[in-house]
């Protein structure tokens, strides 16, 4: 992820490398607060009732695809590997419900 947000930076600030960085760092910085704020976020969620920890490791040892899915990077994911999470999601949420 950060090697691709370097080339964009670089590219698009080419005369100046302060500005580049300067770029770089703010993405970098960007993301890593997303996607820290959404795993805060499931966490607490997961949290208020431990029984959901087994539901959730029960989903994803029944569909190793929705494991492998979870570890690439948004922009590496197809519309189909997209689909999976959502409609995991929806399961899980369906399920979690009850406990």
């Amino acid at each position: 992820m950060s090697g691709r947000l370097a080339a964009g930076s670089v590219a698009e600030e080419r005369r100046d490398p302060v500005q580049a960085a300067r770029r770089y760092a703010g993405r970098v910085a960007g993301r890593f607060a997303r996607r820290l704020q959404h795993r805060v976020r499931l966490m607490r969620f997961l949290e208020r009732r431990p029984e959901r920890y087994g539901l959730l490791f029960e989903q994803l040892t029944r569909r190793p695809q929705f494991a492998n899915v979870l570890q690439k990077e948004d922009r590496e994911r197809t519309f189909g590997e997209r689909a999976l999470l959502c409609t995991q999601a929806l399961h899980f949420a369906i399920r979690s419900l009850g406990v």
